[in-house]
Parts: C-alpha cells; structure tokens; sequence
C-alpha cells in the first residue's frame, strides 16, 4: 500500500490538535456508526436565569390581566360563553318578519356589534347574521326605549318605572324603581344607572351594580337631566342636563367618577340642545346638540366642539370606538347633506358633501353608508362612492355590522345588504 506524503501527515496531525482545543469534532472526523451513538449533552442555563425569565412572564401576565380586568370579569366572561353557544348554528336568512306591530327607530341596535336586537311594542328579540332567533321576550312597556352596550341591553319605561338589563342568553334584571324614568344606561360589566324624576329635587341619578344594589347617587337642583352614558366598565359616567335663560336654552354635561361625591367636570353649552350623549373607548365623552356637537375631555377639562354653521342635522350615529358620524343637511327638507365623521379625539376625520337626503348613517371601519329613498350608498373616507345597493322603499334604519354588510330596518320586516 503506497505511504501518503509527509505533508499530508502533518496536516492532519494540526487538524486534530486544533480541534482537540475547542473541545469538538468535526462530523467528518466521526464515523457514522460512532456519530449515531454520541450523546449530545445541552448545556442548561443557570438556575438564576430560569427564575427571572419566569418572573418576567409572570409579571407581564399580571400586567395584562390588570389592564383587561374588567373585560374578564366573571360575569363577562360568563356572557360571552353563553351567548357564544346560543349564537351557534343557521337561521333561515333575511329577510325576517318583526315580532310585534311598531317598532321606533331608536329602538333598532346592534348587540355585541354584530347581532341584531330588535324592541317592538310587544317584545325584545335578537337576530343573528344568519336570521336565527337568538331571543324573544315579552315586556309590558307601552313606551319602550333600547340601550345598549357591548353584550347587554337595557329597556326601560320611559315615563314609567320598569326597566331591565338583557343578555343574549336570558334576563339579568327585571324591576320597578320608585320613580319614574327619564333616560337609563347600561355598561357592558353589568352595572346600569337610571335617570329619574325626584320629589324635591329636578331629578335623580341612581347607579347599580350587577346585583342590583345601589352603587351611587346623585340630586339635580340647577339642571333638568335628560340623557346618561356610562362606560364600558361602569366606574364612570356623563349626563345631559338643560335649563332655560334669557329666553334660550342652556345645556350642561356632567361628568361623574362613582367613587367621588361631587361631579369631576361640568361643560356648559349656550344656546345648544344636546340631543344625545355617549362615553367612549378612549376616556372621552362626545355630544350631540341642534346646533353643533362635542367632543369632551375630561382628563384636560376641555372640549372640543363643531358647528354646524347654520346647517339642519337631519340624522348621525354614535359610537364609542368611532366617535361621531353625522349628516349635516343645507335646508329642513334634509336634501344636499355634509357628512361628517368626528374621532374619539375630536379630530374631523372625514367631511364631503352628499347630493342626496340621508335618512339614516352608519359607518364601520372605514365605510360611511348612507339610506337615501330607499337605497344605501356606501362612501369611502375621502367621499368617494364605492357603491348603490336597494334597502327596500320602506326602509327607516341601516345598521353597519362590518365595511361589507348592513341590517336594514322596514315597517314589518328586517333585511340584509352585502356590499361588494
């Protein structure tokens, strides 16, 4: 057998000295059956370590759980559970026929922003996307008004003293308060609150927990209160209030924090009837008025406000992740309307003009849709037309549930629209 050259034998003899000093093999130094039996041992990290990257985890969870509490309260959490479970399998489609023989346009809302619940002079039901009946219960309230927030709902009698907090699953709440009701609210943690009439004073606030039981209370003796908002996890909230002077109306926007007495901020408004008020997701409060509307924030004791320059509102939308969408008409007759789209922040996100009466509005992630004469128009944020689709002629409410689809509310039925 020939000898190899020397140099050869040299460089093998550096290769196997330079390898043995890092302590490691090349795989092809290692024959295969001798490679297979290697045990490959994994150095573990200090025992230090281990402890403090666990107590990172630990304490980021914390964090999160901390942040979202009251998201993963036991009862919405419970909520969610059941309403998931009920809300599974198909109905027969849209249209569906409305239980009950009037139902007003306030009265038409969306429940866990996609479910459609629907209060007639006779009963409470909720419709999923696919037209199952998810609910239908029976009231007695001659004048029922709907209010809703996330997964919950409260009726009351307005004038009257019923009211009652519904779920998708069954009714949480079912009562008569002492006095009559002006205006009433619910939070998606379970906590509600009522504006009432009062005996010695121009009116009460009453909040409630879960259990019914009271939480707070507050009595009006300079303003009229007339609408309540709370927020989404019921430790706070606003009301509207209004007083006549010097022959005009005044306005006032209370804001409450329900561990404190007193009120934290107060916002007068001259010669504005707020119509409607809501607190939303990002600590803010937004107002609606017949002649400008508002955005309040309170952590600044500031506002923000929008005139409507002379201009009639002929219908808008509120929404606490949105903000406020409004449609501004030039003449009563709601003809040539503005529409107009004010953030959470109170910046004007979008505002172009629209050649068309607008009946209703709804806007969802980027999508202004409009009724018109029996047709929804959808807008893009810069005005632009994306679409024309039939609502039925005796359509009265669109609710925009996603940038794609809307339930549209008619004399005697509920409908569905797909945009494309």
């Amino acid at each position: 057998m020939p000898k190899r050259p020397v140099r050869y034998e040299k460089q093998k003899k550096a290769r196997e000295r330079a390898l043995k000093e890092r302590k490691a093999l090349s795989y092809e130094d290692v024959p295969l059956e001798q490679y297979d039996q290697e045990e490959i041992k994994l150095k573990r990290p200090p025992k230090k370590v281990i402890r403090l990257l666990l107590i990172l985890v630990l304490c980021s969870l914390a964090v999160i759980l901390w942040a979202n509490r009251e998201s993963l309260s036991p009862q919405r959490v419970g909520n969610w559970f059941q309403n998931t479970l009920l809300g599974m399998g198909v109905g027969s489609g849209y249209p569906t026929p409305i239980s009950g023989s009037e139902v007003q346009e306030g009265n038409f809302q969306l429940l866990d922003y996609q479910d459609a619940v629907v209060v007639s002079d006779t009963s409470f039901t909720l419709y999923n996307d696919s037209a199952k009946e998810l609910a239908q219960r029976q009231h007695s309230f001659s004048s029922p008004v709907l209010r809703t927030d996330g997964s919950l709902a409260v009726v009351y009698h307005q004038e009257g003293t019923g009211i009652r907090i519904e779920s998708a699953s069954e009714t949480l709440t079912s009562r008569n308060l002492e006095q009559k009701i002006i205006s009433a609210s619910v939070s998606s943690s379970g906590v509600y609150a009522a504006l009432t009439q009062s005996k010695n004073y121009l009116g009460e606030l009453t909040v409630y927990l879960s259990d019914d039981t009271e939480k707070y209370k507050y009595y009006f003796s300079e303003w009229y209160p007339v609408d309540i908002s709370l927020s989404a996890d019921g430790t706070w909230g606003a009301v509207t209030g209004i007083a006549a002077q010097d022959g005009t109306v005044k306005s006032v926007v209370y804001i409450f924090d329900f561990n404190q007495e007193e009120p934290k901020a107060k916002f007068e408004f001259s010669d504005n009837l707020l119509l409607s008020i809501r607190c939303l997701e990002s600590g803010n409060v937004a107002a609606i008025g017949n002649r400008g509307a508002s955005i309040m924030i309170p952590a600044a004791q500031e506002k923000i406000d929008y005139d409507y320059q002379g201009k009639t509102l002929s219908t808008f939308q509120l929404d606490p992740y949105y903000g406020m969408v409004l449609a501004l008409a030039q003449s009563e007759d709601g003809r040539n309307c503005t529409v107009v789209r004010i953030d959470n922040q109170g910046k004007t996100a979008m505002e172009y003009p629209v050649a068309r009466k607008v009946t209703s509005i709804g806007y969802n992630n980027g999508v202004a849709g409009i009724l018109s004469s029996g047709r929804i128009y959808t807008y893009s944020d810069l005005g632009e037309e994306t679409g024309a689709y039939d609502a039925g002629n005796d359509a009265k409410k669109i609710l925009l549930y996603s940038n794609s689809q809307a339930y549209v509310l008619g004399v005697s039925e509920i409908r569905q629209v797909f945009f494309s």
